[in-house]
């Protein structure tokens, strides 16, 4: 298991299952969870060229991002 303080700053690869989809006319949001438990949730920004991608995701569909 990586901890945030030893995260270095730049891109990053994270993968979980989709728990929320938060779209919005600006910005969107994925909640991803990692299979260890309820409170091991990630928020993931989109941005708005590709909402159109995020919309045909279903809610437990397993993704990398």
């Amino acid at each position: 298991m990586t901890l945030l303080k030893d995260v270095k700053a730049g891109p990053a690869t994270v993968r979980g299952w989709v728990k929320t989809l938060r779209l919005q006319p600006r910005n969107s949001f994925i909640i991803l969870r990692d299979g260890v438990g309820s409170e091991c949730q990630l928020q993931v920004y989109v941005p708005r060229k590709l909402s159109e991608t995020i919309q045909q995701l279903a809610i437990e569909s397993y993704v990398e991002i």
